[in-house]
């Protein structure tokens, strides 16, 4: 049950920062956004510091207690898979599709603020580097 929200509330920021990011130069508009945002090493980054957050914040901890730290290491890899593929990159993905995951967890308005806030204003300086400078207002 908890780590289907857990998928659900990262697969949302990830779409948050794919939709904030656009070329701004010619030679940006040739790279992928998988290339753009550093490829495999750049999402593994960024998925590790945004999961620690995650992991970290009082509101949103109580969704991975008891985790073990291989748990938490495999809910890791999942959304690394997943950014990777959604970005263009070489990874299966081995989610069960988000409906089926997420279905009966009571996610709140207020559980995807608090994601969404960590996500979008308090991003970690990794993914300012990757992803700022193609953001569409730059």
């Amino acid at each position: 049950m908890l780590p289907a929200k857990r998928s659900m509330i990262l697969a949302i920021c990830a779409a948050f920062i794919m939709v904030s990011v656009g070329p701004s130069s010619a030679d940006a508009e040739e790279k992928t956004l998988y290339e753009r945002l550093g490829g495999y090493d750049g999402i593994s980054a960024v998925v590790d510091e945004f999961a620690g957050r995650l992991f970290k914040e009082p509101k949103i901890s109580q969704f991975f207690a008891g985790m073990s730290d291989d748990s938490k290491e495999g809910f890791r890899q999942k959304n690394k898979n997943l950014l990777v593929n959604a970005t263009g990159g070489p990874a299966k993905v081995i989610s069960r599709p988000a409906k089926v995951t997420h279905g009966g967890l009571g996610i709140t308005e207020g559980d995807f603020k608090v994601v969404a806030d960590l996500c979008l204003l308090r991003t970690p300086s990794m993914a300012q580097s990757l992803v700022f400078p193609y953001s569409r207002s730059s």
